[in-house]
């Protein structure tokens, strides 16, 4: 429910709040995973306007990601990043774990389009890569 109230709140719609909220989550839902979690965010995050349909895909995109490493990965780190540019910014998220095998998922699955789908969705980009 928390999160529902926080998607429509307009006063959240700033890229400050969205990686506020991001680390308030991520810590909370990887606390008891067994996953450590280091954060890399810029001292000083400005308060750059978001509409309320980007935030809320740039975190479902972020929590399916850390949902697929807690369910799949063997991960025991996870780094999230969050990267200023000056017409753009990025979250990085990466971790140590198995990587993944994309001619093995199942084909009913489907977080890694749903994440392409919502980030296509608000006209940004996606890169998933395994190593």
């Amino acid at each position: 429910m928390d999160e529902i109230v926080w998607a429509i709140n307009p006063k959240n719609d700033s890229l400050d709040n969205l990686a506020a909220y991001i680390l308030q989550f991520a810590q909370e839902y990887l606390e008891n995973t067994g996953i450590d979690s280091r954060f890399d965010f810029p001292e000083s995050i400005p308060q750059i306007p978001l509409q309320s349909d980007v935030r809320h895909n740039i975190f479902l995109t972020v929590k399916e990601s850390l949902n697929n490493i807690v369910k799949h990965s063997g991960a025991t780190e996870v780094c999230i990043e969050l990267k200023l540019y000056s017409h753009k910014f990025e979250f990085i998220i990466k971790d140590n774990g198995k990587g993944i095998n994309f001619d093995q998922i199942d084909r009913f699955s489907n977080g890694l389009n749903n994440m392409r789908k919502r980030i296509e969705e608000i006209n940004g980009s996606i890169l998933i890569e395994s190593d």
